[in-house]
């Protein structure tokens, strides 16, 4: 006898608590769930599809300042004159470290 009203008592707050948890508004149901999922997913295909378009454009960026950096160092010293080093100075002490920051940026954007 105890078995069944045991059981009776474990029904009956299992109906109570199923009626404490209800939820304040109906669950989506399963066809909204994969139209969400379907969205998502499309949504991240598009942003994928674009970093890997964008990643050569990004690295070709890179190439052309680390040109633009190197180009003068390899010539200025070949220059003569009274202007070569005070330039070599100059370009030294400005240039690298903008190109340093552009670059990072690049990084930055490739991560």
């Amino acid at each position: 006898m105890s078995t069944e009203t045991d059981i009776a008592r474990i029904e009956e707050q299992l109906r109570a608590l199923a009626a404490e948890t209800l939820p304040p508004r109906p669950l989506p149901t399963a066809g909204a769930i994969w139209w969400r999922a379907e969205i998502i997913r499309k949504l991240t295909a598009t942003q994928e599809a674009a970093t890997r378009a964008a990643k050569p454009a990004r690295w070709g960026g890179l190439a052309g300042l680390l040109a633009a950096v190197a180009t003068p160092l390899l010539l200025l010293p070949l220059q003569d004159g009274p202007l070569g080093l005070p330039l070599l100075l100059g370009f030294a002490l400005t240039v690298p470290p903008i190109a340093v920051l552009l670059a990072l940026e690049l990084l930055r954007q490739e991560a």
